[in-house]
C-alpha cells in the first residue's frame, strides 16, 4: 500500500495526523512547520509582567519542560527504539508581556522533525501521542482515557496494544506531568494557566491532577485460525468494512486490516457457500468481547 505525505504546519495538522495513524492510514510526515506551544499565566502577578525580570517561579517552569526533555527523549530511546533527537539540545523559550506567555516552539520541533520520512508507524504514533499529550492542560491519564474513548480505537490494528505501552510507562507518564505539576505549583490562589488557548484553566487547586496515576490495561486478544462460513457482507457509513461470520456464535467481524483481494476472496465465498481459513483475533475488555476483527486470509480462491 502507498504512504500519502502529509504536512504538519498547526496543531489541527497534528491532531489529523492521529486520527488518520489510529485509523490505520499509512502515511508519511514529509514536512514539519512550527507548532507554537504557548502557556497563558493570567491575573495576579502575571499581568503586566515584567519580562526583564525573571523570578525563580518562572526559571523553575523554564527549567522543569528542559528536564523533562530529556526524560522523554531519553525514555523514547530506550522503551520504543526512537533515534535520531538531540536530547541534550537546549530548548528556547519566549516571554511575552500582559499576561504573561511563555512559548516554546522548540520543544514540539524537536520531537516532530525526527519522524520525517519515518517509516515505522510504531515509532510515529508514540511520538505524535506524547507530542499531544504535551501541548495540553491536561495530565497523562487524561489525555490517554480521551484518546481511547474519542478515537474508538480499533481492536483489529495494533493501535490498542500502542495504547497499552504508553499507559504502562510510569516514567513517561511523570515527565509529561512533571512541567504542568510545576505551572500549578507556582501558581496563586488569584492566578491561572492556559495551555495553547484551551477553555479550561490550570489552577494551583489541580496540582493533584498531575501526580502518578496507576494505568492498568484490561485488554485481552486471542487468535485463532479454523475454517468459518462467511455469511454476509456491509460497508458501513464511516468506512468500515465488516463479514458476517460464525465466530463462537454469529458476528460481524471487521475487516479493515485485510486488502482489497482478500475482501474479494470473502465475497466469492459468499457467493458460492463455501468455507474460508481465516485467522481471527477477539479483543475482550473486562471479559466482554469489545471487538472481533480478520487478520489474515488463508485460504480461499
Amino acid at each position: 500500500m502507498q504512504k500519502a505525505c502529509f504536512s504538519i504546519n498547526t496543531l489541527s495538522d497534528l491532531c489529523s495526523l492521529q486520527k488518520k495513524l489510529i485509523s490505520g492510514e499509512s502515511v508519511i510526515v514529509d514536512k514539519i512547520g512550527q507548532i507554537s506551544y504557548t502557556i497563558k499565566l493570567k491575573g495576579g502577578r502575571f499581568d503586566n509582567f515584567d519580562i526583564g525580570l525573571i523570578d525563580a517561579d518562572i526559571a523553575e517552569i523554564v527549567l522543569s519542560y528542559q528536564n523533562n526533555f530529556y526524560k522523554i527523549v531519553s525514555t523514547l530511546e530506550k522503551n520504543y527504539n526512537v533515534e535520531n533527537i538531540d536530547k541534550t539540545k537546549l530548548l528556547k523559550f519566549k516571554l511575552e508581556r500582559g499576561s504573561l506567555q511563555i512559548e516554546l516552539k522548540d520543544l514540539i520541533a524537536t520531537l516532530l522533525e525526527s519522524i520525517k520520512n519515518m517509516s515505522d508507524p510504531y515509532k510515529v504514533i508514540v511520538i505524535v501521542f506524547i507530542t499531544l499529550a504535551i501541548l495540553g492542560g491536561y495530565s497523562y491519564s487524561e489525555y490517554l482515557t480521551h484518546i481511547e474513548n474519542l478515537a474508538e480505537i480499533s481492536a483489529e490494528s495494533e493501535n490498542r496494544r500502542i495504547i497499552a505501552d504508553l499507559k504502562s510507562d510510569k516514567k513517561l507518564q511523570n515527565a509529561v506531568n512533571e512541567p504542568k505539576k510545576t505551572v500549578a505549583t507556582v501558581l496563586r490562589d488569584d492566578e491561572s494557566a492556559v495551555f495553547n488557548d484551551e477553555e479550561e484553566p490550570i489552577t494551583h487547586e489541580k496540582v493533584k491532577k498531575f501526580e502518578f496515576k496507576e494505568l492498568t490495561d484490561t485488554t485481552t486478544t486471542d487468535d485463532q485460525i479454523g475454517e468459518f462460513t462467511i455469511l454476509g457482507y456491509e460497508k458501513t457509513n464511516s468506512g468500515d468494512r465488516k463479514f458476517k461470520i460464525d465466530v463462537n456464535g454469529i458476528k460481524w467481524v471487521s475487516a479493515n486490516l485485510i486488502n482489497a483481494d482478500q475482501r474479494i476472496k470473502l465475497a466469492t465465498a459468499i457467493e458460492r457457500g463455501n468455507n474460508v481459513k481465516l485467522k481471527i483475533r477477539t479483543v475482550k475488555e473486562y471479559g466482554k468481547i469489545k471487538e472481533v476483527a480478520i487478520l489474515d486470509v488463508m485460504g480461499g480462491e
